[in-house]
């Protein structure tokens, strides 16, 4: 036994990997041969290699690309309608159709924000301002709600 090196079990080496990680801070990865080991590193200088160019991605990466529908030309309003309607389908559940709906009641924000504001109309009634307009012949309260909600809360850590 004296000149044998000793014998590691697998059980040794992932208990030395985990001690690595956790009281070195040293990620290790187990590869079972030359080819695999050489894969690996040859992924990972490639990744290394990248990371400088990849920007950290934000909520607005996640948001589907609207595209306008209008050309540079057009006058002011039709393209804050445009703006507007694109603004509204980044609600979930707000597709391009019933955003059309929407801006064609409602043309502008500020259009939506004085009906919200009027006083004549209950809090409910608010809430409910936009169940009819999004799609003709269906009710659509929950959605309806959700862009009141959104268009009207104060608190800022809610979510719609």
């Amino acid at each position: 036994n004296a000149g044998r090196p000793p014998v590691v079990t697998e059980s040794d080496l992932r208990d030395a990997m985990v001690w690595l990680l956790t009281e070195e801070k040293v990620e290790t990865h187990l590869t079972s041969g030359t080819e695999e080991t050489a894969e690996y590193v040859v992924n990972l200088t490639r990744a290394l290699s990248e990371a400088p160019y990849y920007e950290d991605a934000t909520e607005l990466h996640c948001v589907k690309k609207i595209k306008a529908s209008l050309d540079a030309g057009s006058d002011g309003l039709s393209r804050a309608r445009d703006c507007w309607r694109r603004m509204a389908q980044q609600v979930p559940g707000l597709s391009e159709a019933k955003a059309r709906r929407l801006v064609e009641t409602y043309p502008t924000v500020a259009s939506l924000m004085e009906a919200y504001a009027d006083e004549r109309m209950t809090e409910e009634e608010r809430r409910e301002l936009l169940s009819g307009c999004i799609v003709e012949g269906r009710n659509q309260r929950k959605l309806s709600e959700m862009m009141w909600r959104l268009m009207t809360s104060e608190d800022p850590d809610e979510i719609i």
